[in-house]
């Protein structure tokens, strides 16, 4: 019974969301941002304030409302690519919100050691 509820809430959520504008419509192109955030070296240790800098990159290209959809990496190096196509890209065009695209701490240039 509860599997019924929880497969059909998001489907009937979806007809609450207004279907987006074409691409063409929207003007802010190329807008793919390469940005550095100082996090945490260690969440689990409060009095360990020590940070290093995480690399994202950030996609306002539908930003047009206060919604974001954050894409976190994995294993590999964060690239462009993801955050101008696929789910994640799909997904911001269609509840118009900026995008976001973390790469995980030891993989690409994002190195918690000095």
């Amino acid at each position: 019974m509860w599997s019924i509820f929880l497969l059909i809430t998001p489907i009937l959520a979806l007809g609450t969301i207004e279907p987006p504008p074409p691409v063409s419509e929207y003007v802010n192109r190329n807008t793919i941002e390469e940005r550095w955030l100082n996090v945490s070296l260690n969440q689990f240790d409060a009095s360990n304030t020590e940070t290093f800098p995480m690399r994202y990159y950030y996609n306002n290209e539908f930003a047009t409302s206060d919604h974001i959809v954050i894409y976190v990496g994995g294993e590999w190096s964060i690239s462009q690519g993801w955050v101008t196509a696929g789910l994640a890209y799909e997904l911001a065009r269609t509840i118009r919100a900026g995008l976001f695209y973390t790469e995980h701490r030891y993989y690409g240039q994002t190195r918690p050691t000095r």
